[in-house]
């Protein structure tokens, strides 16, 4: 065999132990998360369904009323509320959400209060994390962290952790697989037929969690931190003026969103006021979809005057690849037709996953692939080392889960050798055989030695002494 095809066959030994045994170990949470969030794709029609009677005015055609006095509004609905954002929607059917800080709600959580634009009457309120309504709030957490709190969030960080790996090999298994995939697909062997449709399916939703896994990472719970920081997702800070305290006093909600509109910011605009006295007033574009818009203004609250802002355009290319990835995501970047392409991945996804395990079950007791590592050439055994050392660092729940894992399969190993290297256990050679007396005569049991129903054999008296059955005694 020449060194090429050694060294392809280890290879191919080594995604199929590493597809197989990570496969296994993910397949349950990525069966939840394809689940959840097949469910959460279609939260948005769901949330406008559920409480439309809030989210949208009665009527149009009266002129609307100011912001400020929309916020009035709802600061007299809620008197010990304090403002936290407020925003304002381009759709003129759509109601204005003031979110209010609200003592009596958990932590986490505050009051998004509706106000009807053209009448200032209050449409309603619920408790919101984010600002959407309670059933997609639901339905996130839901598919975060199956409302077990940050803990909960590992699960999904764990088989997010391992996609790419899987996913990797999995691909590499296809390409170095046998050919005639045609015939495969069609094969009469339910065995071949069944992988041969696991790849192709595989094949084709690898593209999509490819920008699910990268959205994901970015906001996990232990490395979305170190993946940020490393790719360098983040835009810098927003460079601003000093704010300096003028005699006119702040300004209002509707001077702040004209000057954010006159600077160049379309859509729906979210303000959110000083925290401080002496900060600016920070706008930011809130609308889904295409074109991306994530412009944020920062205006001085006693001038009006713009004092700092920040574009897409001024985002690094990572960054904006993850803003991308978020939005297609949560199904706002193609609008309709995103949700629709979230619910087919998700689908994919389930049906992968339900064939690879009936190719465990078709092969069930399936035999673990053997260990490929010490197969492998120095010139790919030292990349692969080097690259799992720095996804550990990178992945930390992979990095764990993995040592796990080798030191798991060592031990696993090590206890096969010994039970192989075991000399089998022998009988003494002074041990009498079964069925043979002391003096060395065959026992005869009872029945012509045939077995009782209790399993036990009939032994002569110890008194008497055995009789030969062949030798007759005269009556």
């Amino acid at each position: 065999m020449t060194r090429a095809r050694s060294t392809r066959t280890a290879v191919l030994l080594l995604a199929r132990r590493v597809h197989y045994l990570a496969g296994l170990a993910i397949a349950p949470f990525l069966l939840l998360l394809a689940l959840t969030g097949l469910c959460y794709a279609c939260a948005p029609q769901l949330g406008d369904a559920i409480y439309a009677d809030q989210l949208f005015a009665a009527e149009t055609t009266e002129p609307p009323y100011p912001v400020g006095e929309q916020v009035r509004a709802a600061l007299a609905a809620h008197p010990t509320g304090a403002v936290r954002q407020v925003r304002a929607y381009a759709d003129p059917e759509r109601t204005t959400q003031v979110v209010l800080a609200d003592r009596d709600l958990p932590a986490g959580q505050d009051r998004a209060v509706h106000v009807d634009p053209y009448t200032a009457v209050v449409t309603g309120d619920y408790p919101t994390a984010d600002g959407r309504a309670p059933v997609q709030t639901w339905l996130g957490q839901m598919h975060t962290n199956l409302h077990l709190g940050q803990a909960g969030r590992l699960y999904a960080e764990f088989a997010v952790s391992w996609l790419p790996a899987v996913m990797l090999f999995g691909v590499l298994l296809w390409v170095l697989g046998p050919k005639k995939r045609k015939q495969r697909l069609r094969s009469t062997n339910a065995k071949i037929r069944v992988r041969a449709w696991h790849g192709l399916v595989g094949l084709v939703v690898v593209a999509g969690l490819l920008a699910i896994t990268f959205s994901g990472l970015t906001r996990s719970v232990v490395a979305g931190e170190r993946v940020q920081s490393a790719l360098g997702t983040r835009p810098g800070a927003i460079e601003r003026v000093d704010v300096v305290p003028g005699p006119a006093g702040p300004i209002g909600y509707d001077q702040v969103l004209s000057t954010a509109r006159d600077r160049g910011l379309t859509g729906d605009l979210t303000v959110t006021p000083p925290k401080a006295y002496g900060q600016p007033f920070t706008v930011a574009e809130a609308s889904p979809g295409l074109p991306v818009r994530k412009g944020v203004v920062l205006v001085d609250p006693f001038q009006g005057t713009v004092v700092g802002e920040q574009d897409f355009s001024d985002y690094p290319p990572l960054g904006k690849l993850r803003l991308l990835a978020m939005a297609a995501h949560h199904g706002t970047l193609f609008g309709v037709v995103n949700q629709v392409l979230l619910v087919v991945l998700a689908v994919g996804i389930i049906a992968v996953l339900v064939m690879g395990y009936r190719m465990w079950q078709q092969r069930k007791p399936a035999p673990t692939p053997p260990r490929a590592l010490s197969k492998l050439p120095r010139n790919v055994l030292v990349p692969l080392v080097l690259t799992c050392a720095v996804l550990g660092w990178l992945l930390p729940v992979f990095g764990v889960t993995l040592v796990v894992f080798l030191l798991w399969d060592t031990t696993a190993q090590a206890a096969a050798r010994a039970r192989a290297a075991k000399p089998p256990r022998r009988r003494p050679t002074h041990a009498v055989p079964r069925g043979v007396g002391g003096t060395g005569i065959p026992v005869i049991t009872s029945g012509q030695g045939r077995r009782r129903s209790s399993g036990t054999s009939v032994t002569p008296h110890s008194r008497r002494p055995a009789r030969d059955p062949r030798v007759r005694t005269p009556v």
